[in-house]
């Protein structure tokens, strides 16, 4: 028996052959971008990285605006105001069009690849987190639109009432959406209401 028990470790010796546990990762910049797992997970991640930029710059905007209608009825030149945040609303609309793209382009890039893989999970993980993100960000920046549409109209309000001038809902919606220059007390909203 001993005899079969060194053949037999002597047939396997002779069949295995030694395996190379190093593999070649050729990252070089000059090499185009492939398929291949390790560049699509690298392009995963700075597109990532690039989106989250563009949310903190959501984020930075979303935090003046607040501050900036926070100080709403205390700022004496309203216009000027006004404009500063009609800038930042505009700038915020540019950037969620932009992420908005990118996440559209990760999405169709999810399915054209295998789901069980660890490139999947990991593509999954970055684009689920970066749209949780977003999704926050866009509904905090629209209820800040809504928040300032709603103190423009208190403000109209207050003061048409102040001045004694009727003004109906629909007229008020209509001064809003034009986006009038609204000045009570130089009898501005009188002529609005009748030329509007």
């Amino acid at each position: 028996m001993r005899d079969r028990l060194d053949s037999l470790k002597g047939k396997k010796s002779q069949k295995s052959k030694p395996i190379n546990n190093e593999a070649e990762i050729n990252m070089d910049e000059t090499t185009p971008f492939t398929d291949t797992p390790v560049v699509t997970i690298k392009n995963t991640f700075e597109r990532t990285e690039v989106i989250q930029q563009w949310l903190d710059s959501l984020e930075s905007n979303n935090d003046q605006i607040r501050n900036k209608i926070r100080n709403f009825h205390a700022t004496f030149n309203q216009n000027d105001l006004n404009l500063k945040l009609e800038d930042l609303f505009a700038n915020n609309k540019a950037i969620c069009f932009k992420v908005n793209n990118k996440l559209k382009e990760c999405e169709a890039e999810l399915k054209t690849i295998d789901n069980h893989s660890a490139q999947s999970r990991i593509k999954k993980i970055q684009h689920n987190g970066t749209k949780k993100r977003y999704m926050e960000l866009f509904k905090a920046n629209m209820s800040l639109m809504q928040d300032h549409s709603d103190k423009i109209k208190q403000k109209i309000i207050s003061e048409t009432a102040a001045k004694n001038i009727r003004i109906t809902p629909e007229e008020l919606q209509t001064i809003i959406d034009n986006g009038q220059d609204i000045q009570v007390f130089t009898d501005n909203v009188s002529l609005i209401i009748i030329l509007g």
